[in-house]
């Protein structure tokens, strides 16, 4: 719940270029690669919005290597400065994470 609501909060209140950083974070993190399948258009719905603006941001973050596009995925080079692009949802967002890990771990 607390993940869902940072999301909406960081939606609501950072540019399209830190939630599609935050976004290909947090899908790399959860696919456990830097190579991640995904489209212009996919990423527009989930980010809602056009899919001119994802485009427009990606290509920024290529020419700034942090990223690179090929057809049908994105390949995360630097994930340094990827984190740094990123607003600071994605770190409210992965402690949230590693702490539901952590305490279902001591659970079992």
């Amino acid at each position: 719940m607390v993940q869902t609501s940072q999301a909406g909060v960081c939606n609501a209140v950072h540019s399209v270029k830190q939630r599609l950083a935050r976004w290909l974070l947090v899908a790399s993190q959860g696919l456990d690669s830097h190579d991640l399948p995904l489209t212009h258009d996919v990423l527009s719905r989930l980010l809602g919005v056009r899919r001119a603006s994802v485009t427009e941001c990606l290509s920024e973050l290529e020419d700034q290597g942090v990223i690179s596009t090929h057809r049908g995925h994105i390949e995360i080079t630097n994930p340094d400065l990827l984190r740094q692009t990123s607003c600071a949802c994605f770190q409210l967002i992965h402690r949230e994470y590693v702490r539901q890990l952590t305490s279902v771990g001591r659970c079992l």
